[in-house]
């Protein structure tokens, strides 16, 4: 059928090297040819060399498998997969157990191996952030009180996913107050200041979707409005967003396309200037 799979837990020879893993599968899939009086050992070695270097563990090529790394293990894991040579790769969660660093160079990884090879993936993964690229800024804020504004942003660096656009600094000349509140604790920061630390928190896994939960929610509308251009910047800049506001102006100026939502139920569904300009419209469903 084509297909190829590998596990959440590493399904590995722990006692073979990196190298007689990847050359017993092979051996597996393609079997021994047409002299059966050859040692195995003598089969498959260029393919086997090829592959340890497509998926970047040709350098431990002769340590045993089960002395590396977690993440190693996992590389061992797909490319016992791949000798297999699917069109399909199933992944039962990829990245589970990997440090930040891991997953990010995994993701890296197996977006590359697809394109090589023009594998289809089917991925099972609890972290949504890996497989769609969503970063969430919650409207409870959720920063951690006791820790300095940058070492929140170190948290969220070090979470990252992705490599990209934002980083500590990036996010510090976005919002500069951030940097001006560097050494204080996130907890005496004030409600917009904390909203600010949040979406630049956030924006360090340099998600491909940002999802804005009520960020005016019990700002002071000097602060609402800053908020605001900041995030028509971030728009302009080209992250999309999805925001969810009650804030109608605070919505109409930045959306593009808007919903209007009753007790879970799509009231309305179109354009942003549609909605705002039909003051008879806005009245009905937003009761303004």
């Amino acid at each position: 059928m084509g297909l190829g799979r590998s596990f959440q837990r590493t399904n590995i020879f722990p006692r073979l090297t990196v190298f007689e893993n990847i050359q017993a599968a092979f051996l597996a899939h393609r079997g021994r040819g047409r002299n059966f009086w050859s040692r195995s050992e003598r089969f498959y070695r260029e393919e086997t060399n090829a592959l340890l270097l497509s998926i970047g563990i040709e350098r431990q090529a002769k340590s045993e498998a089960g002395a590396l790394s977690y993440g190693n293990q996992k590389q061992i894991e797909l490319g016992l997969a791949l000798a297999s040579e699917p069109r399909v790769l199933l992944l039962d969660e990829p990245t589970a157990g990997m440090s930040a660093s891991e997953t990010h160079e995994t993701m890296r990884l197996l977006e590359r191996i697809a394109a090589e090879h023009g594998l289809t993936l089917l991925f099972t993964e609890h972290d949504m952030g890996v497989v769609f690229g969503i970063g969430f800024v919650p409207e409870d804020r959720r920063i951690f009180a006791e820790l300095t504004v940058y070492e929140n942003l170190l948290v969220g660096s070090r979470a990252a996913g992705r490599a990209g656009r934002w980083t500590i600094p990036a996010v510090s000349e976005l919002f500069p107050v951030l940097r001006e509140r560097r050494d204080q604790r996130g907890g005496y920061l004030s409600g917009g200041e904390q909203q600010m630390l949040t979406i630049a928190r956030t924006l360090l896994g340099n998600p491909e979707l940002l999802l804005l939960d009520e960020p005016s929610e019990g700002l002071a509308p000097l602060i609402v409005e800053l908020l605001r251009q900041k995030i028509a910047e971030l728009k302009a800049e080209g992250v999309t967003i999805l925001l969810a506001e009650q804030a109608a102006e605070v919505a109409f100026s930045l959306a593009d396309r808007v919903y209007a939502l009753e007790k879970g139920t799509v009231r309305f569904e179109g354009p942003a200037r549609q909605l705002s300009e039909d003051k008879a419209l806005r009245d009905r469903l937003l009761a303004l």
